[in-house]
């Protein structure tokens, strides 16, 4: 490979694990601020109901756990967070399908070497402003497995191990028949 290729491949396996990274930290704060929202009304509702009910001690307590909750979800506003993480995986899938885009065209050499070059200061302008705009986030193992799953599919058409994926499935599949037969409980491992 070239120079240009190992840039290209560099930068698609960093847009791919930082996309991967965002959507996971997009997803927790949305079922966060789904919760503190859910927890407010619950808190709430029952508060109002204790003030119905004559029951002033209830209702202070309720009434207190509502405000902390408000408070809380003001103070670390998960919702406005989940839209910083859903705006910065965006980013980073444009900036793979764009990569994926110049690789292809690469490879059938229907780009030259400036335009290559060109697009290549372009993403890496992308990424500089996804790196001052989007909120840290710190990717996984898991998540940099897939990530270079991902990238050798893109370049070879398969995913890596196929010899570890197939012991992995047939594994899963001994194990789940283990559990429905207890003669097989054995054989498994």
């Amino acid at each position: 490979m070239k120079a240009i290729e190992l840039a290209i491949v560099e930068k698609l396996g960093r847009a791919d694990l930082y996309w991967r990274a965002h959507k996971r930290a997009r997803f927790i704060w949305s079922r966060t601020s789904n919760l503190l929202l859910a927890s407010i009304a619950v808190a709430g509702a029952l508060s109002g109901g204790s003030v119905l009910g004559d029951k002033t001690t209830a209702a202070v307590v309720l009434g207190l756990t509502t405000a902390l909750l408000s408070g809380f979800n003001v103070g670390v506003q998960p919702a406005e967070r989940s839209a910083e993480h859903r705006s910065a995986s965006a980013g980073y899938g444009s900036a793979f399908r764009t990569l994926q885009r110049l690789l292809s065209e690469r490879s059938s050499d229907e780009a030259g070497d400036q335009a290559v070059l060109h697009a290549l200061r372009e993403v890496d302008a992308q990424f500089d402003r996804l790196d001052r705009e989007a909120p840290s986030v710190k990717p996984r193992r898991r998540e940099r497995f897939a990530s270079k799953s991902r990238v050798t599919f893109v370049l070879t058409g398969t995913t890596g191990d196929a010899n570890h994926v197939a012991t992995r499935t047939v594994r899963s599949r001994l194990l789940r028949r283990s559990y429905q037969d207890p003669d097989l409980s054995a054989d498994v491992w």
